[in-house]
């Protein structure tokens, strides 16, 4: 490879997207397309992406394989099955939850996101035994949410075992993000949304107080360090269709007909990664067998949950309330 040679992959992506694929395939430029017969549509023959060429190279032009077997086995399948094994097109058949997340749609430059007439929403994933992941979402008065700063900050979660901060030192580093968020938007944290679960849940104290507790709550720890939370609302399925609502986009030709209310910051990476790959479990058992329900893959959920427990909060614009003064007494006599 280091004296000017090429490096060439094949692969059946019968387990869909995987990161491998995702990484050569999605968000790729097509060179060429052809019509495929057994599903009566145009598909892409070759593509590009970074300068890597990716061709889909069809069974039905295989003279190794039974064409015949092929034909009888076709019979059964469905269309995403044919395009996947028959033509090669790379499918998550088992379905990434938020298919319609698109990188050169709702991942956009941070000097995108508006920073006039626009309020801050807070949305926290904290956990026991790992990382907490926090996410923080500008507002704008026509009601669509950004992504302006996530943490960890420019670092991989999903390489993270574990964060050394206590809750004091989390309250403490959320604050001086927020100091950051004030210059750059000019508004501080409207409202804060906590994991119900974990929120709520009993944590144990490093030492038990004069009044002989020796536990509390997450919330009611962090609003003793000034940070008060309302909890999300943890339905898992309606969720779902609510971010895919946010993320809901129609294009006709060049043109966008239907805007998406739901954008990532390019600098929120670890929101990108999760948004773009969070996915349920396999649906088939050991033995071949279909489950009746799936559940999703933990690696990537976190960030798709801030998203799901921002929607379903209803992120909208809320104005800035500035105190009225005193009215002017007169003076006593």
């Amino acid at each position: 490879i280091d004296r000017d040679g090429e490096m060439i992959l094949t692969m059946t992506a019968l387990k869909g997207i995987t990161e491998v694929v995702q990484e050569l395939y999605e968000e790729h430029d097509v060179l060429e397309s052809q019509y495929a017969p057994l599903i009566q549509e145009e598909i892409p023959r070759i593509v590009e992406k970074n300068g890597i060429p990716f061709f889909m190279l069809w069974t039905t032009e295989n003279t190794h394989i039974n064409q015949a077997r092929l034909a009888a086995d076709v019979k059964v399948m469905t269309k995403q099955e044919i395009k996947s094994r028959v033509y090669g097109i790379p499918l998550n058949l088992a379905g990434r939850i938020y298919p319609t997340y698109n990188k050169s749609i709702h991942l956009i430059p941070m000097a995108n996101i508006p920073n006039r007439q626009v309020c801050i929403w807070h949305v926290l994933d904290p956990h026991d035994r790992k990382p907490w992941f926090a996410t923080w979402w500008v507002v704008d008065k026509m009601g669509h949410a950004y992504c302006a700063r996530e943490y960890p900050w420019r670092k991989n979660f999903n390489e993270m075992e574990f964060d050394d901060k206590s809750i004091g030192d989390y309250a403490k580093h959320f604050k001086e993000i927020e100091l950051e968020l004030i210059e750059i938007y000019g508004r501080s944290v409207s409202k804060r949304i906590i994991d119900p679960n974990f929120g709520n849940s009993t944590v144990q104290k490093a030492e038990r107080t004069a009044d002989g507790q020796a536990k509390t709550t997450l919330i009611k720890e962090l609003k003793k360090c000034g940070l008060n939370y309302q909890d999300g609302l943890d339905m898992l399925e309606i969720g779902h269709i609510q971010v895919r609502k946010w993320l809901h986009f129609e294009k006709k030709g060049e043109s966008m007909i239907v805007s998406p209310k739901l954008y990532i910051g390019e600098d929120c990476q670890n929101m990108d990664r999760h948004m773009s790959r969070y996915s349920r479990k396999d649906i088939e058992t050991s033995d071949g067998d279909v489950k009746d329900k799936s559940g999703v893959k933990e690696k990537y959920k976190d960030g798709a949950d801030n998203s799901r427990y921002l929607v379903m909060a209803n992120p909208h614009y809320i104005e800035r309330f500035v105190a009225a003064p005193p009215e002017h007494q007169g003076k006593p006599y």
